[in-house]
């Protein structure tokens, strides 16, 4: 097993070696009190299982977090990181890829079966995974990315079917970059197409059969936020859903089945989550509110429960009423950063990202 260039702690069970750099910020969160205000008509219990901890310094790099069947992939420093969890009361440390082998920083990751598919500022990188006693085995590179969009951030990568989708937030860049469809052949990136969609993107869904769902300026109506649909089918003429006006800009999106789930920013009349029917892909419909003050920076759904990063905190939303409820069990240490669940179960585990560990818990029991 090649030596890594970071040192991780696992709970006292494992010391490795990793190259870190201390932030010199303060990790504790600051003590906000959990409003219980509108929380008054169910409980969720939720119950801590195990930790894996952080170095003691270290460069926090982006918050991405990913769990499928018995792994969850997350981006620490600069490198990702895999963590077997198919002991929820352990979890152990499995891989890792870091800068020597990608010769740069992990921007996204995309999971589809075996292969793991990374994006740094220049190529997307593909590993095989099926040996889960080793390390991922780099498979194929392709250049995907121009020399003039290297200075931005390509890092959501996603999988749909023979199709790697990759997008960058460009609401604040001068003109819009495209989206970059990349062809795969069992599963191997072979070739790339450019799709331009329109002023500003940032594209965090995809459904299993070819449909992107992202955020887009439509300056016709002047410079609203919508949320659209582009059909990949035809990748020479890819066809485009009208607009869904919006309250305000897309911090994160998830998707369960055939419900989106959009968390936005603070500023958008209070609509903290939309959640959204996508059952007729190029129609979404907007079905229900979840109102809060707080800007929404992580989301995950398994069938009854919405898990929320707010103010550093998670909130939770019982999806039947469609109300926040009351957290009963873990209170976080550290400032929250993001929440994942296995989307392969109906009510899977819950595990929490805070600045310095990750937590699995047992996910809402009433």
């Amino acid at each position: 097993m090649r030596e890594w260039r970071f040192i991780y702690q696992l709970a006292g069970l494992a010391v490795l070696s990793w190259g870190v750099t201390r932030c010199g910020e303060d990790t504790k969160a600051e003590e906000v009190p959990y409003d219980t205000s509108e929380d008054d008509n169910d409980i969720c219990h939720l119950a801590e299982l195990s930790e894996a901890l952080f170095p003691d310094g270290y460069t926090l790099g982006p918050i991405d977090m990913v769990v499928q069947g018995q792994s969850l992939y997350s981006i620490i420093d600069e490198d990702l990181v895999i963590h077997d969890v198919s002991s929820p009361d352990n979890i152990a440390l499995a891989a890792g890829i870091g800068w020597d082998v990608l010769m740069g920083s992990v921007r996204g990751f995309a999971v589809s079966g075996d292969t793991i598919y990374t994006v740094n500022s220049s190529a997307v990188h593909a590993f095989n995974y099926g040996d889960k006693q080793s390390d991922p085995v780099l498979t194929e590179s392709i250049d995907v990315i121009e020399e003039e969009w290297e200075s931005h951030d390509y890092d959501n990568a996603m999988v749909t079917g023979d199709l790697l989708i990759l997008s960058a937030e460009t609401l604040e860049q001068d003109g819009p970059m495209p989206i970059l469809v990349v062809t795969l052949k069992s599963g191997v990136p072979v070739s790339l197409v450019e799709i331009d969609v329109g002023d500003g993107h940032i594209a965090t869904a995809v459904s299993d059969d070819g449909y992107v769902f992202g955020e887009f300026i439509d300056n016709s109506l002047v410079a609203t936020p919508c949320l659209m649909t582009v059909d990949l089918a035809a990748l020479d003429e890819p066809e485009v859903s009208d607009c869904l006006a919006m309250p305000g800009y897309i911090m994160v999106m998830a998707q369960r089945g055939d419900l989106l789930y959009l968390g936005f920013e603070s500023n958008s009349d209070e609509a903290a989550v939309w959640i959204v029917d996508i059952s007729d892909p190029m129609n979404p419909e907007h079905l229900r509110t979840l109102e809060s003050t707080w800007s929404v920076y992580g989301l995950a759904a398994d069938d009854n429960w919405l898990y929320a990063v707010m103010n550093n905190d998670l909130r939770v939303a019982d999806l039947a009423a469609s109300e926040w409820v009351s957290l009963d069990g873990w209170r976080h240490r550290e400032k929250v950063s993001n929440v994942a669940v296995d989307q392969t179960e109906d009510d899977g585990l819950l595990y929490i990202r805070e600045r310095a560990r990750i937590v699995a818990t047992s996910g809402c029991a009433r």
